[in-house]
């Protein structure tokens, strides 16, 4: 999270816009490349009678449209889930991943150290290209969000807050990426100068917005769409992500320095308002856990200094794992980069699970012998060549590899190194996922 190179994304009327330059349908490659986004290798119609959202379809099925029927408002997640798409991949991953088995108990057993009867898949993020070229149409609704979790092989639907902004109109937290969408594409967060904020006395006489239903009003919806095995991680943007977009870096880091008492309150209005959300968010008997997404680190290591993370951030997080535990609920953290040097903050914090683990900072069977009695570990399967460049059958041994040596005794789910962007082909994600369910299942014996 909080890389904008990893998150590129259309919204429906960017995808209309640029399935009108390329015109009413393009030539589309017969298999998925390896260096091709996934759903440029999908043709792509307009559909006029669906408000203009183009529907990503098969090469080999374009004459078939998917269609909601006019029930399923009502219906059961699985009558309206198509796997349209997945013709296009080889047929091994089609055939194991037309057959969902959800089983939340699966996963939390899992992030609780213990032996769940299969390894667990699991992301933070998936890229709506992925997503669409997966189930062959946009990604319109939750409804399509469930399908899509569904299909690809998860326990679970990661569910993040609404968009937040203060009433003077300063962003503070985002849904899903480092960018906001508008009606000609995405825009993204700058790094350094954040979202619009000049100076940090500006978030705190700024009058945050009250933690109202608007910003649940997802988790209400998808209560009707999910089947009754799978449930909702509630993930939160949490506190250095949310200042850094509102602020950028830059100005974070010169109050940190400069002014403490400021950067105090500063954390302490990010903290009390995430607080309060946590505490709406945990109401919904639809969330099974907790997932805390703040980019701590990048490869080197800590970001800010872990001693300025230990006075303002850490303290926090024990409060929401506080919060979590309270209703019986596992709390996942993530953090890109190499967060070794915090290792023991994180479990002193009481996070049941870390996520990703990226293999180019952190020796993940090094981790799993140092901490993995204390912690589940999640993710670490590469972005940098695995999920890229790699054969099926180099992603298959990794998977293999991965599951060998982390699997056994519990206490692992297996996953990318960060979320998977467009440019992971749709063949290379689910052949991830595939190997997963083919080889995952207790007692390991590979």
């Amino acid at each position: 999270m909080g890389r904008p190179q990893y998150f590129h994304a259309f919204s429906a009327h960017a995808r209309v816009d640029e399935a009108r330059k390329r015109s009413t349908r393009e030539e589309a490659s017969p298999s998925i490349g390896k260096n091709a986004s996934p759903c440029q290798k999908l043709s792509v119609e307009i559909d006029e009678t669906a408000s203009g959202v183009p529907r990503c379809q098969s090469e080999a099925n374009l004459s078939a449209h998917w269609v909601l029927p006019a029930s399923a408002d009502r219906a059961p997640i699985e009558t309206y889930l198509a796997h349209e798409s997945l013709m296009i991949v080889p047929s091994y991953i089609a055939t194991t991943l037309q057959k969902p088995d959800p089983a939340f108990e699966r996963l939390t057993t899992a992030l609780k150290g213990m032996v769940p009867d299969r390894v667990p898949l699991i992301e933070l993020m998936v890229d709506e290209e992925v997503k669409s070229a997966l189930l062959g149409r946009p990604i319109s609704d939750l409804r399509d969000e469930v399908a899509f979790w569904l299909a690809a092989g998860y326990d679970y639907v990661p569910l993040f807050l609404g968009p937040v902004t203060t009433r003077s109109g300063v962003a503070v937290l985002f849904p899903h990426q480092t960018f906001r969408h508008d009606l000609t594409g995405p825009s993204w967060i700058h790094s350094t100068k954040g979202g619009g904020t000049k100076k940090a006395q500006d978030l705190t006489v700024s009058e945050w917005p009250d933690v109202d239903e608007a910003l649940f009003a997802d988790f209400d919806r998808i209560r009707s769409y999910l089947p009754s095995d799978m449930k909702v991680i509630g993930c939160v943007s949490a506190l250095l992500e949310t200042l850094i977009q509102a602020m950028g870096l830059e100005a974070l880091s010169v109050t940190l320095y400069e002014d403490p008492g400021l950067a105090e309150a500063l954390f302490h209005k990010a903290g009390t308002f995430i607080k309060r959300s946590i505490e709406r968010m945990l109401e919904y008997d639809c969330v099974g856990a907790l997932w805390i997404a703040d980019d701590l680190a990048c490869t080197q290591g800590p970001i800010i200094s872990p001693a300025m993370l230990r006075t303002y951030v850490f303290p926090w997080y024990k409060t929401y794992t506080r919060l979590a535990h309270e209703k019986g609920l596992p709390v996942l953290f993530h953090t890109c980069g190499n967060p070794q040097l915090l290792f023991e903050d994180i479990i002193e914090a009481g996070f049941d699970a870390l996520h990703p683990l990226e293999p180019t900072c952190v020796d993940i069977y090094h981790a799993k012998d140092a901490i993995g009695s204390r912690i589940c570990l999640c993710g670490n399967i590469d972005l940098c060549y695995g999920l890229i460049r790699a054969s099926s059958d180099e992603i298959v041994q990794d998977v293999k590899e991965h599951i060998r040596r982390l699997a056994p005794g519990g206490g692992y789910c297996l996953g990318s190194s960060s979320a998977i962007p467009h440019y992971v082909s749709l063949e290379s994600y689910l052949t991830m996922n595939s190997a997963c369910l083919t080889y995952g299942r207790y007692p390991i014996s590979i």
